[in-house]
């Protein structure tokens, strides 16, 4: 920093200090907003502007505080706007949507984590030194704490490859690399990717699966590995979190084995992970982990500037000197990440068992006009017009179904048109009707479908296709004893149905959201 400019306020001059030219932090401050940007306005981030601003202003102006109490200075709280900007890049607001711009939901929650993350680099030190990089530790806390019910970090798969991810990979690339050669921390960087590679590749061949916000299908095997190997997220975490000069060991040597330990340990803590946001969630506690044991590192590895901090040298005598040991580390890890992913090993697929389904002739004519949403096109581009008069017909053959099946009291029916939480509701439907004779449903006359994507089991059981019905609907009285009867006037108002593809190739209601 330089106070080489001053301001004067009534006849009293304050020092101001600036950034220097060539900061190794304006690198990461120019990468950040650079995805901020492109996150608005081509990536389909679920943050709005308010957001992200409350984090980055809220930590700015805690640090502009404690230093002008501290120094009586007015400095550019650059490490401070870089903590609230990695928080607000990392940390989503379930209830928050892509193009929520001005939406002012859940700011409070963005400046809480950002000003708790800040609060770690002062009051969490050992022997006068920083311990933890502040918004990983954040993020980290906040995400357990919080759970995935309530927050989320950012996704690693960013959509599919267009000129905004292009973009974003360059921008991640570039500042990635010009920064950690500034810092001297390139190596380390290349060391965790080496190890967190081949790490996740291990797992891949072991057939990990995760789900995932954005799959349809458990993300499993090679797809698996392609996804981490190359999210976004992982880059930044490892060019701009990882890499933070305040609290990564001495030394040449112990910051490249600092660097493979992250990678390592991430992998062994991805392992047992059954959806994306326990691997995300891992991979930042990764690095909580290490730092934590950063200084028990340094005692073990060459001092820095030392005749033996010297890669070449040291590794050669790791590998000969103490190659037996060597051999067995190589080994335990080897054997560690398959058995620590045996409990991820069960991730339930969305096949859905085969079941007669009678014939429900639907004609072109009955299907509504049909409107794709926009969060369903950037998910599966492939996904046209054609594909969703096919769901609709299924759907509308659905509810046919179910309506057959309560007036005849008929299980077989419901199983046919209904899967998961869907036939569970139908079934103590059932229940009544058998009990009554008679139960209440709705019948529905749509105007207008919008084909859009479902979470029917939260966000991390995976996406599934779906339809909000508009139109009138009507409360019915059904079963054997009333035949179906209309209850009352019928109501404008809009259903959300979830969808899952049955083996058969039809799909099923998997759930009623409102």
């Amino acid at each position: 920093m330089s106070a080489s400019v001053a301001l004067t306020f009534a006849g009293r001059t304050v020092p101001v200090e600036l950034p220097r030219r060539g900061d190794p932090r304006l690198y990461v401050a120019g990468v950040t907003i650079t995805l901020h940007v492109l996150g608005q306005v081509a990536l389909g981030f679920h943050v709005s502007i308010p957001q992200i601003l409350s984090a980055i202003l809220a930590c700015a102006l805690v640090e502009a505080v404690v230093v002008w109490r501290r120094r009586r200075v007015l400095a550019w709280p650059s490490s401070a706007i870089l903590t609230g900007s990695g928080v607000a890049l990392i940390l989503r607001d379930l209830g928050t949507s892509h193009g929520d711009w001005w939406s002012m939901r859940s700011w409070h929650l963005f400046a809480v984590v950002a000003v708790a993350s800040l609060a770690t680099k002062y009051f969490v030190k050992i022997d006068g030194r920083q311990v933890f990089n502040p918004s990983n530790v954040g993020l980290a806390l906040a995400f357990v704490l919080l759970g995935s019910s309530r927050v989320e970090p950012l996704d690693f798969y960013w959509g599919p490859l267009t000129p905004g991810l292009v973009a974003a990979y360059a921008a991640i690339l570039v500042g990635g690399v010009a920064a950690t050669q500034k810092l001297g921390l390139l190596q380390m960087s290349a060391a965790f990717y080496a190890a967190f590679a081949a790490g996740n590749a291990l797992l891949a061949a072991t057939g990990h699966c995760i789900t995932a916000r954005w799959a349809f299908e458990p993300v499993c095997d090679g797809d698996y590995l392609r996804t981490v190997a190359t999210s976004p997220e992982v880059l930044v975490f490892m060019f701009f979190m990882i890499t933070d000069p305040r609290v990564v060991p001495r030394g040449i040597v112990a910051r490249v084995v600092f660097g493979a330990s992250v990678g390592a340990v991430a992998v062994l803590l991805m392992a047992p992970q059954s959806t994306e946001f326990g691997a995300k969630v891992a991979l930042l506690m990764s690095l909580v982990v290490c730092c934590a044991l950063r200084r028990r590192l340094e005692t073990l590895l060459p001092a820095p500037g030392s005749a033996t901090d010297d890669l070449y040298v040291w590794a050669r005598q790791a590998l000969v000197g103490h190659r037996g040991a060597s051999a067995v580390a190589a080994a335990s890890l080897a054997v560690l990440v398959p058995v620590a992913g045996i409990p991820s090993s069960d991730v339930p697929g969305t096949d859905v068992p085969v079941v007669a389904r009678p014939s429900v002739r639907i004609a072109a004519a009955e299907i509504p006009p049909i409107s794709i949403s926009r969060e369903l096109r950037r998910l599966d581009p492939s996904f046209d017009e054609a594909d969703a008069r096919v769901l609709a017909r299924d759907l509308l053959a659905d509810l046919e179904l179910i309506e057959r099946g309560l007036t005849h009291a008929d299980p077989s029916l419901l199983s046919s048109a209904a899967h998961g939480r869907a036939l569970e509701v139908l079934r103590g439907k059932l229940g009544e009707v058998r009990r009554h004779g008679k139960t209440t449903w709705e019948r529905y006359e749509i105007d207008e479908l919008d084909a859009v994507i479902t979470y029917p089991g939260g966000p991390q059981s995976g996406a599934r296709y779906g339809f909000v019905v508009r139109g009138r609907i009507s409360s019915i009285e059904i079963g054997p004893a009333a035949g179906v009867t209309r209850v009352g006037s019928s109501q404008r108002g809009t259903r959300t149905f979830a969808l899952v593809r049955s083996d058969r190739g039809e799909h099923l209601v998997a759930d009623f959201l409102g």
